[in-house]
């Protein structure tokens, strides 16, 4: 039997797709992009948890 192509193991492919997500990640941290894209998650976190009315901070108008 032949093997015409090269196959590649699940591991492989996870670990492809994790090192894509971790550029990802690292390359938003970096950017402005990614600053406002943590600092409204933090505000949905805080929001979701209550902490924004003991902390006196406002969300802002979006």
């Amino acid at each position: 039997m032949e093997k015409r192509g090269v196959e590649l193991s699940i591991n492989t492919i996870i670990l492809v797709i994790l090192a894509v997500l971790v550029l990802v990640i690292t390359i938003m941290i970096f950017t402005s992009a990614g600053k406002t894209f943590f600092a409204d998650i933090m505000e949905k976190l805080k929001l979701a948890l209550g902490l924004l009315d003991s902390t006196q901070i406002t969300p802002s108008s979006n």
